[in-house]
């Protein structure tokens, strides 16, 4: 949308408003604060998650750390270091022993997704919720030093796995510090892609 200023004039003309008015915006943050209350109230391996205007219970949990090996450690990446009873370890670690990784119950049936070698700190898992309907989870790290090749790696990503036919998670720390999230405005170029990343797979932040 920041690129219509050097459209032509007849393209110039085009507006676009939230699809939600005010009210509605306001009831769907009532309903997500109800679900994240609902999640801290209940015990077991559930949480509740907002969709359209319900609110959804999901059969289980995952955990993800972003930074296996933090950037002034001096020992090698090992699993065995990083074992919980009860969960299953997903890893995903370059040759210099930094990545990220996903602990699942070890009751759980998930599936990881192919995401393809172009972005390394990214994982996601597929599963099924106690309805029967799929779920993707994922865990994102985006660098503050990050490449533009790697930013529209992660932004591709966004947009693939948003518009499969599931549910869709995706948890991480983008490093985005001066995107507004109440107004979904940027002062980067680099703001402005990812917030159309995000609308394109109409996602919310939460």
């Amino acid at each position: 949308m920041n690129k219509l200023g050097e459209a032509e004039e007849d393209i110039k003309r085009i507006r676009v408003q939230h699809d939600m008015n005010l009210q509605e915006r306001a009831e769907i943050r009532e309903l997500v604060q109800e679900a994240k209350n609902l999640t801290l109230t209940e015990s077991g391996d559930f949480t509740h998650i907002v969709r359209g205007i319900k609110i959804i219970r999901v059969k289980a949990r995952k955990d993800a750390l972003q930074e296996v090996k933090p950037k002034n450690a001096c020992t090698n990446w090992e699993a065995k270091n990083y074992i919980i009873p009860g969960y299953n370890i997903e890893e995903r670690i370059r040759e210099d022993g930094r990545g990220m990784m996903m602990y699942i119950k070890d009751h759980i049936d998930y599936t990881m997704l192919d995401i393809g070698e172009d972005t390394c700190e990214v994982q996601a898992a597929g599963l099924l919720m106690e309805q029967g309907q799929a779920t993707i989870f994922a865990s994102v790290y985006r660098s503050p030093n990050s490449s533009k090749e790697n930013s529209d790696n992660i932004n591709a990503f966004i947009r693939n796995f948003s518009n499969e036919r599931a549910y869709t998670l995706i948890a991480g720390d983008f490093n985005y510090p001066t995107i507004g999230w109440k107004t979904m405005t940027g002062r980067t170029e680099a703001d402005i892609e990812f917030i159309e990343a995000l609308r394109d797979g109409f996602l919310i932040q939460h």
